[in-house]
């Protein structure tokens, strides 16, 4: 791939949209993780928490039993209690939830028209949302949580909207 894309259909995050298009990327502007950045600031996130934590009962949590080898021999055992929800957290529905309260606040047509823009860009578990958006829309979210207008989805609390 050195000279350009061999076909249209590589058209991935990166590369290049059509034949004849060059997909190097010069190494002297650019530095290890600058993409990432670049998507990053483009990029809210909204720390969530899920409200009422689990009781630490055994139907909720799981007793995982590490064992270190050295050696050969066993060196010894550490159990940990883990709660089991964050596995059932699909990030998307996770979004969904929070534009369907936040399309809610009919008294703020910023705020819903913001919601309509914002775009799903990823989760990571457990508990940060990752939205994109016009900078319009980015910056109407982050006033209705310094307003604490801002809902959360069902079972969540807001704890942090930030870059």
């Amino acid at each position: 791939m050195s000279g350009g894309c061999q076909s249209p259909l590589i058209m991935k995050r990166g590369r290049c949209h059509s034949p004849g298009i060059s997909s190097k990327v010069s190494t002297s502007t650019t530095t290890p993780g600058t993409r990432c950045l670049v998507f990053l600031r483009r990029c809210l996130a909204i720390q969530l928490q899920k409200v009422g934590s689990f009781p630490n009962n055994s139907s909720t949590t799981t007793s995982a039993t590490a064992t270190s080898c050295t050696n050969g021999h066993f060196d010894g055992t550490v159990e940990r209690d883990a709660p089991l929800y964050w596995m059932y957290d699909s990030g998307y529905l996770i979004f969904q939830g929070f534009l369907d309260a936040n399309l809610k606040c009919f008294w703020n047509g910023a705020l819903m028209e913001a919601m309509k823009i914002l775009e799903f860009q990823g989760y990571i578990a457990p508990g940060v949302l990752l939205v994109s958006g016009s900078p319009c829309a980015l910056e109407v979210v982050r006033a209705a949580w310094a307003r604490n207008v801002l809902k959360p989805p069902n079972n969540y609390v807001i704890s942090v909207v930030g870059e």
